[in-house]
């Protein structure tokens, strides 16, 4: 089983407002910025140590101060969001540029890590420009108990959370007394054994935005019938879904409406959405709801090509997708409301898809007499009863932080369609994962013996993607 998961989601569900808490695995590695520093050569640079020195020595005679700064990749948590904790591990360096172990020989080791506060870069830094840092919310390393002691799961939350909030410069990592002599030494992101290398884990809550938009006069939506198919009615005040006869004919009613969702950003995760239609007492057809002699039992769809209200009919209604269609059921009353429908996957694939989505579509299910549902619509007198929409999303950034390497590769990163998945065929490895957005498995495939593997994206929705194979670091992909 992987060691550390990556991204794990839990939905908790309250009235309209979805908490997605997500949780990120993040380990330095080469690739990340991290520097140790001295006095004893103040201008010297050293980005590419294999460890840290928390400490103070002498060398000839001279007292050093050894000091080590630390950032991961925040990118991965969107702005405003909440960090529900965040622990970080450094590991004892075996082995390691002192050929040492920790130590308290005068002078306690006990260090502490504080939050940078000033830009630094790991090329650049040096004693004499080393950032400044801050005690607030400062984590104390106790003295060590053993010379290979790691620090494992220390609660750096509030740090992290100001990093989210006020811009991340990672951390710094002293002595506390920085008296001789007495040091920890733990490794770096350039350390050779991956294990070792500085752990990261962030469980966070995306910043909801919730919207409550309702259908008006100003918005569009539309009835089109089978009786005058070239008709346009773009002003009816109900929206009249059912099957019934004229003059001994059969006849269809459909509905069209959209609602405005321009300020959602594409990319956005919805967490929900929830239709609301209500009975429209005040109608042109002096009706209520019935299932005379067939259900009034009745579908809502996505729409999947443009239309206006002033120009559809029924001949020239657009084309409409059951992919997340919504059943509303028979009716149990005359003037039945349907509140609160769930429409998440359909405003989700709206989002995903905007080229070719184009608001709701309403009809009865069989369209067959005699059977009617009976809806305001947007132009109704009655403003309590317009169709309402409610919507809660969060955002989550497109760009792909480093993690830790894994011994696979994911290509093209981004992708449109097939994904390849490749590895040494020296090692064996059986299960392979693909987690969505959320953390929640998608797919998994059993590939003992092979060294490669591929997967078609092309009907996944755009972000960005998890793979997971055996027990290797989990690597990033994002679908475009």
């Amino acid at each position: 089983m992987f060691r550390q998961s990556l991204l794990v989601a839990v939905l908790i569900f309250s009235s309209l407002v979805l908490n997605a808490q997500t949780t990120i695995s993040l380990r330095l590695d080469p690739n990340g910025a991290d520097a140790a520093v001295d006095d004893w050569y103040p201008n010297g640079n050293y980005p590419n140590e294999t460890d840290y020195c928390s400490g103070t020595w002498t060398i000839n005679g001279t007292q050093v101060s050894w000091r080590s700064f630390l950032k991961f990749d925040l990118s991965m948590i969107p702005p405003g969001s909440i960090v529900n904790s965040a622990h970080l591990s450094l590991y004892y360096a075996n082995p390691n540029s002192f050929n040492d172990q920790h130590q308290s020989l005068t002078s306690s080791n006990e260090s502490v890590l504080q939050r940078v506060l000033d830009p630094w870069q790991e090329n650049l830094v040096a004693w004499n420009n080393q950032p400044n840092v801050t005690s607030i919310d400062q984590v104390i390393l106790p003295q060590s108990t053993s010379g290979t002691q790691d620090y494992t799961n220390m609660d750096v939350s509030a740090m992290v959370q100001e990093m989210v909030n006020s811009g991340n410069y990672g951390f710094g990592l002293r002595q506390v007394n920085e008296m001789p002599y007495g040091r920890m030494i733990f490794a770096s992101g350039d350390h050779p054994d991956t294990n070792q290398r500085p752990l990261l884990i962030v469980n966070f809550t995306p910043q909801l935005t919730c919207l409550n938009l309702k259908l008006d006069k100003e918005g569009e939506d539309a009835t089109v019938d089978d009786y005058n198919p070239a008709n346009n009615n773009p002003n009816e005040i109900e929206y009249f879904c059912g099957g019934w006869t004229i003059n001994g004919f059969p006849v269809r009613w459909r509905n069209f409406f959209k609602f405005d969702l321009s300020q959602i950003p594409q990319g956005a995760v919805i967490q929900s959405a929830a239709l609301s239609l209500y009975f429209a007492p005040n109608n042109n057809f002096f009706a209520t709801d019935t299932s005379l002699t067939s259900s009034n039992q009745s579908i809502i769809r996505r729409v999947i090509t443009p239309w206006t209200e002033t120009t559809i009919n029924w001949n020239n209604q657009p084309n409409t997708s059951n992919l997340n269609q919504v059943f509303l059921p028979q009716t149990t009353s005359g003037t039945q409301n349907f509140p609160n429908m769930d429409v998440s996957g359909m405003v989700q694939d709206m989002i995903n898809n905007p080229g070719v989505s184009d608001g709701f579509m309403l009809k009865m299910a069989n369209e067959i007499p005699y059977g009617r549902m009976i809806f305001a619509s947007g132009d109704n007198p009655d403003t309590t009863l317009l169709p309402t929409l409610d919507i809660c999303y969060y955002t989550l950034p497109t760009s792909i932080p480093t993690l830790e390497t894994s011994s696979f590769e994911v290509f093209p990163n981004p992708s449109t369609s097939d994904i390849y998945i490749r590895w040494n065929p020296m090692a064996s490895y059986r299960g392979l994962e693909i987690l969505n957005p959320l953390g929640e498995l998608i797919a998994d495939f059993d590939v003992t013996g092979l060294s490669s593997f591929s997967v078609n994206a092309g009907s996944w929705a755009k972000g960005i993607y998890f793979i997971r194979l055996g027990d290797q670091p989990v690597q990033r992909i994002c679908i475009q």
